[in-house]
């Protein structure tokens, strides 16, 4: 008894260790090339210090990079699990791991999210993005902009002229007279050279997505009961996965679809609360139910995914078919 308690202990700790070994390594290699590009890149001599330009950056990459990390390393580990001769409740802890490092990620978003400022956020005499929309002010006073020069990339209309322009009240939103998308949202404005050139077209659909993740993945104390259950939906989804890390007896084919089933995931919340998604959940329910039905959407796809594992077949015979048993 004590020895089978010992041997528990240790298989518990080993996958711990092993799925946190996995987030560190996901966290810092991808934390480390989004600061060194938007560094690099994005370097203003005018503001050239750790406090002004490289912590902010650094904070703003670990937040970034987090739910990625979180993901890869749950993969990474259900697939060293196929190894377990007792999966099942290594499965169930690990669902417990992955599930506390989410919590603790919205927690830790809703102290990171960054907060828009007028006077740090539109600067005079520098071409600045915000989403599709970039813009040059000549001069600026507080809160009041003139000379501005707008190109809507969106729409591929050129540059409009237009005199003045009002930052409003809370900050978030700049009101330009004239402009047929005023106000223009200033909570994602960047003044980098790395915000100014567009990604690869291959890459900026994911980006996109995941740029925006964050903002709905939050415990702040705006909006604590929708980031939980969002952050529930997507533990109980990544359970599914492990229907998919076993699906074939090709170990790359199951990696690439569970690559795949991720980017549906990193997808689906930014659709639901942004996308075509979310003028159906208006048309059907309510706008107050976007997040529920999102949740909802993916713990139903996570169970009924992680259903099918039981109709296939044994481990112990999956593992003997691809040569590892």
């Amino acid at each position: 008894m004590a020895r089978a308690t010992i041997s528990a202990v240790k298989a518990a700790t080993q996958l711990l260790v092993r799925y946190l070994f996995w987030f560190t390594v996901l966290l810092l290699a991808a934390g480390v090339l989004i600061v060194a590009y938007a560094h690099v890149t994005g370097y203003d001599p005018d503001r050239a210090s750790w406090s002004a330009v490289l912590v902010p950056r650094i904070l703003s990459a670990l937040r970034l990079a987090a739910l990625p990390a979180i993901f890869g390393a749950a993969v990474a580990t259900q697939f060293r699990l196929l190894r377990s001769v007792r999966p099942a409740p290594m499965v169930s802890l690990l669902v417990l791991v992955w599930s506390a490092t989410l919590v603790g990620y919205g927690v830790a978003n809703a102290a990171l999210l960054p907060r828009p400022e007028a006077g740090a956020i539109v600067p005079a005499e520098r071409i600045v993005r915000a989403g599709d929309v970039r813009l040059y002010a000549r001069s600026r006073d507080g809160g009041s902009l003139t000379g501005l020069v707008v190109h809507d990339a969106s729409r591929r209309l050129g540059f409009g002229l237009y005199p003045s322009a009002t930052v409003g009240p809370d900050s978030a939103r700049l009101l330009i007279p004239g402009f047929e998308r005023s106000p223009v949202d200033l909570s994602l404005m960047e003044n980098s050279y790395s915000a100014m050139v567009a990604p690869p077209a291959g890459l900026a659909a994911l980006l996109a997505d995941l740029s925006a993740l964050p903002r709905f993945l939050t415990l702040g104390s705006d909006r604590p009961l929708e980031g939980l259950l969002l952050l529930g939906g997507l533990s109980i989804y990544l359970l599914g996965v492990w229907t998919l890390v076993r699906l074939t007896r090709w170990p790359l084919f199951n990696a690439v679809l569970a690559a795949l089933s991720l980017r549906f995931a990193v997808w689906l919340v930014p659709a639901f609360h942004e996308g075509f998604l979310s003028d159906l959940v208006i048309t059907v329910f309510d706008s107050r139910m976007t997040s529920f039905v999102c949740a909802a959407v993916l713990a139903c796809v996570g169970i009924g995914t992680f259903a099918v594992s039981a109709f296939l077949q044994p481990l112990d015979e999956w593992r003997r078919e691809v040569g590892r048993g």
